[in-house]
């Protein structure tokens, strides 16, 4: 599979039917990062929450927010900016219960 012009890697999705760990012969989405990454790749890792349920109950069956998130460092809150910013690695990514954080 040949990868190009990708600057953005999910490494962490907060639904709860997402195998972030892979399994059943799947790596799992850290594994598939760092094969890029060894391989001479220059992409960033991002988490998401992947929420769907807003109201209502919280539990761990329900994809609510607060999972995962990424803080972009932009001076401005404008859309170019951000996405710049994302591409150009100016950001951290933080996934809820996780020992790892990635910052810039």
């Amino acid at each position: 599979m040949k990868v190009k012009n990708n600057n953005l890697l999910e490494i962490f999705n907060g639904h709860p039917l997402v195998h972030n760990h892979g399994g059943g012969g799947v790596p799992g989405l850290e594994e598939v990062w760092d094969f890029l990454l060894t391989s001479g790749m220059r992409i960033y890792g991002i988490a998401v929450d992947d929420a769907h349920h807003f109201t209502g109950e919280f539990g761990p069956h329900r994809s609510n927010p607060g999972r995962g998130w990424i803080a972009v460092k932009a001076r401005k809150l404008e859309a170019g900016e951000i996405i710049d910013n994302l591409e150009a690695g100016l950001f951290y990514a933080r996934a809820l219960g996780s020992n790892w954080r990635m910052c810039w």
